[in-house]
């Protein structure tokens, strides 16, 4: 299984939990977290980069439930405060 320490920091990864919802992973120097955002659902490759500059940023708990679900990352960093 990959791992997020496997990722650069500054990647950002995006999958969509609904047609119309983006959740968008991004690796940091510190850690990792996780923001969620509407979108039209029309292109999410075009999409994904309003999410993580105006998403919400979600709890840990959370976090960790879309990783391991969706992006299907082991979790082997902190999460970023």
């Amino acid at each position: 299984m990959r791992k997020l320490s496997d990722l650069e920091p500054g990647t950002k990864l995006h999958v969509p939990l609904a047609r119309c919802v983006l959740a968008v992973l991004s690796r940091r120097v510190e850690g990792w977290c996780v923001y969620v955002g509407a979108v039209a659902g029309k292109d999410h490759d075009a999409e994904w980069e309003n999410v993580a500059s105006y998403g919400s940023r979600q709890l840990e708990e959370i976090a960790r439930a879309i990783v391991k679900a969706r992006f299907v990352y082991e979790i082997d960093l902190p999460y970023a405060r």
